[in-house]
């Protein structure tokens, strides 16, 4: 090779080194600090090394992993390959919120707020709730709750207007749905009690049970499409449209002073039977059972019980009766004959009641402590009446 080639060769790698050592300086950022602080991170590379990246890591493809960690306590992870780890993320979960209160929460759908002690699934179930200790499933289930408290409404519009009302049960599609503000109403069927709205302390059970209850109380509807007799009425009772009731329920241990009636909505009496009665035959006659009636089949008669045995009811007696005749021919004014037959009652164990005056003088009367009853006669009755024997007592 020439002396110039030569030349020429090694000027060229002077050059070539001089080129790539200036591009290295300038590709390379000294640390401003001692080592190690202020180092280089290294690139995200394939290794099996952790790494640690500081800033926010943005993927624009799909990401994937076997487990995600929680950098700052490692036994909480999300696995969504399913390696058989057991953990979970250590704070809480919104899809649609950032802020969740619970360790799961998604707005208008899954809400178990710690806040209020609440619990809502659904589609906007308990959507604005603020009171306490609530209960919704299903679909805008007491949706427009606000501070009414301890309400329970499962079923798709269960309690959905209600705002202040509390101690509510609705269980089925749209019960209680237009209730606002009554308190202490259970409903259990679709569309029981549905169109209540301030009413408290109804009971409606079965399918469109007392929907038609709007501001009435303490009402109890029992059966398939069965209304109560009055939308605004109170104490109403009905069951499947056959048995009635108004007014007078009981609560805890006091007991009703209404009237039940059966084939009418109004009963007038204790019992009250719109037709026939049909009564059965029992063979107890005592005390317990004192004033009940039987129908003695072999007899072919009606039968009361007097509070010791069975008696055709067209001539009953009283067991107790006794017919004391006066000795003499003088009668007995009433006062007299009652002081006799008090004295009698309490010789046989009982108290005196009455004492009938049974005589064929003109007055035959019944007197009750004094006081006169009928008089068959002519002229008033008094308690200076004379009382003809034979008189009858009466003892209870």
């Amino acid at each position: 090779m020439s002396i110039f080639k030569q030349i020429a060769f090694i000027l060229a790698v002077i050059i070539l080194s001089f080129l790539v050592g200036y591009a290295i300086s300038q590709a390379w950022t000294e640390p401003t600090t001692t080592p190690p602080g202020n180092n280089v991170s290294a690139p995200v590379n394939i290794s099996t090394t952790a790494q640690t990246k500081q800033g926010a890591l943005q993927v624009t493809a799909d990401f994937t992993a076997n487990r995600l960690l929680d950098t700052s306590d490692n036994s909480y992870y999300v696995d969504p390959a399913n390696t058989g780890y057991a953990g979970l993320f250590a704070g809480n979960v919104g899809i649609g919120t950032v802020t969740p209160n619970n360790r799961i929460q998604v707005t208008d759908l899954i809400n178990f707020d710690n806040s209020i002690f609440g619990t809502f699934l659904g589609n906007e179930a308990g959507k604005g709730a603020t009171g306490d200790y609530n209960t919704a499933v299903g679909y805008k289930a007491l949706h427009h709750n606000t501070t009414g408290v301890y309400n329970t409404a499962l079923g798709s519009y269960a309690l959905y207007d209600d705002t202040t009302g509390s101690f509510n049960a609705a269980l089925g599609h749209m019960t209680l749905q237009f209730n606002t503000t009554g308190n202490y109403n259970t409903a259990l069927g679709d569309m029981a009690l549905q169109h209540n709205t301030t009413g408290v302390y109804n009971t409606a059970l079965g399918l469109q049970a007392g929907e038609n209850i709007t501001t009435g109380s303490r009402n109890i509807i029992i059966g398939y499409s069965i209304d109560a007799q009055s939308a605004t009425g109170s104490s109403q009772l009905s069951i499947g449209n056959l048995i009635f009731a108004a007014g007078g329920f009981g609560t805890g241990t006091t007991v009703g002073t209404g009237n039940v009636g059966i084939g009418t909505t109004s009963p007038q009496t204790k019992l009250d039977v719109a037709g026939a009665i049909k009564i059965g035959t029992q063979d107890t006659c005592n005390f317990g059972t004192e004033g009940a009636i039987r129908y003695n089949s072999v007899r072919n008669k009606f039968e009361g019980c007097n509070g010791v045995v069975w008696e055709n009811i067209e001539s009953m007696t009283d067991p107790w009766a006794k017919t004391c005749s006066q000795s003499g021919a003088t009668s007995l004014v009433l006062t007299a004959a009652e002081s006799t037959c008090a004295s009698y009652c309490s010789d046989v164990g009982g108290t005196y009641d009455r004492v009938e005056c049974n005589g064929t003088a003109s007055y035959q009367n019944q007197y009750t402590s004094y006081n006169w009853h009928t008089c068959t006669g002519s002229g008033s009755c008094t308690t200076t009446t004379v009382c003809k024997p034979p008189y009858t007592c009466y003892c209870k």
